[in-house]
C-alpha cells in the first residue's frame, strides 16, 4: 500500500529514510531483509518483489474511476478494471492472479492517499 500512497503524494522516489524504515519494518516482523533487497537505485524506498506489481500499476495509472463530491471536490473510487486490463494487454504485462493482488494493493494505498484517508 506505501507504494501506492507514494505515488499518489508524488513521493514514490521514497529516499533513504524510507529505506531505513523499511528495513525497521521488516525486523520488527521479524523479516529478513537485506539493504540489497530494496529495488533499483539506493534510496527509493521499494521492495525488489514489489517492482513488477510497481511497473503494472505505472502502466495503468491514469485509468481511475472518480466521483465527483459537492464543492467541486473529487473521490477516487478505484482503478477500471476494464481499462486496465487493455491498458495491461496493450503493455505487454501479463497479469497472474499474484501480480494482480499485489497490484491491487498499490491501488488501495493509492486510493486512500488520494481520498485523504490514513489507515
Amino acid at each position: 500500500m506505501e507504494a501506492g500512497r507514494a505515488w499518489a503524494a508524488g513521493r514514490l522516489d521514497g529516499g533513504s529514510e524510507q529505506d531505513d524504515d523499511a528495513l525497521a519494518d521488516a525486523e520488527r516482523w521479524g523479516i529478513d531483509l537485506d539493504p540489497a533487497d530494496l529495488a533499483g537505485d539506493p534510496g527509493d524506498g521499494i521492495w525488489a518483489w514489489l517492482v513488477p506489481a510497481l511497473r503494472a500499476f505505472l502502466a495503468i495509472d491514469t485509468q481511475w474511476r472518480m466521483a465527483p463530491l459537492g464543492m467541486g471536490g473529487m473521490r477516487a473510487l478505484g482503478l477500471d478494471y476494464a481499462a486496465a486490463r487493455a491498458g495491461l494487454d496493450l503493455a505487454g504485462i501479463e497479469m497472474t492472479p499474484a501480480l494482480w493482488a499485489d497490484v491491487r494493493l498499490i491501488e488501495a494505498g493509492a486510493r486512500a492517499e488520494m481520498n485523504g484517508a490514513r489507515s
